[in-house]
């Protein structure tokens, strides 16, 4: 069965570090997530520190700020 992994990490060399060691495990497909500064979420941890402080307590999805990180990482990834 085809399934996949979640890597995440709150630098670009963070995520691809985490996305290798899983597919020396064997996986095929992982998904990939950098943090971004300022936002709770997946990769915010920065390693023994605690998460950073989110700016807002709402939920909120901001496809402004989460585009071009995304992009880069995904560009960062292939290379």
């Amino acid at each position: 069965m085809d399934c996949y992994a979640h890597a995440d990490g709150p630098e670009f060399a963070d995520v691809v570090e985490a996305a290798r060691k899983l597919m020396a495990q064997g996986f095929r497909n992982v998904r990939v997530q950098v943090g971004l500064p300022g936002m709770a979420g997946y990769g915010s941890a920065h390693g023994d520190a605690p998460p950073l402080k989110a700016l807002h307590d709402k939920p909120l999805f901001g496809p402004v700020y989460q585009m071009r990180p995304t992009l880069k990482l995904l560009e960062v990834c292939r290379t």
